[in-house]
């Protein structure tokens, strides 16, 4: 991004609509990743079709997951269900739980 000289505030990077600041990708590209990553539900299958590192494909989904959740309302549970059940023959046991 192009960068404007301040004589108060120094260099800076210009801000554009298009990407978040100090971010590799655009946020239409970003978009694209998570629309893969939902399709593909594999992030190895996702990172090999836009051809980007596990890294840069686990901060994109980092980054939306942290959007999701600021966008998230906290709703008060009027009834919680929980119960226990054996899973198959042995001791494997399973909790459920339900609102």
């Amino acid at each position: 991004m192009p960068r404007a000289k301040c004589p108060s505030h120094g260099i800076n990077t210009i801000k554009v609509a298009w990407a978040e600041a100090h971010s590799r990708f655009t946020n239409m590209f970003e978009r694209f990743a998570i629309d893969m990553l939902q399709a593909s539900q594999n992030r190895d299958k996702a990172r090999e079709i836009l051809k980007i590192s596990w890294d840069e494909i686990n901060h994109i989904m980092g980054k939306a997951v942290q959007r999701g959740l600021k966008r998230r309302r906290a709703e008060p549970i009027e009834y919680l269900g929980i119960d226990e059940k054996n899973f198959r023959k042995g001791h494997s046991y399973i909790t459920v739980l339900s609102d």
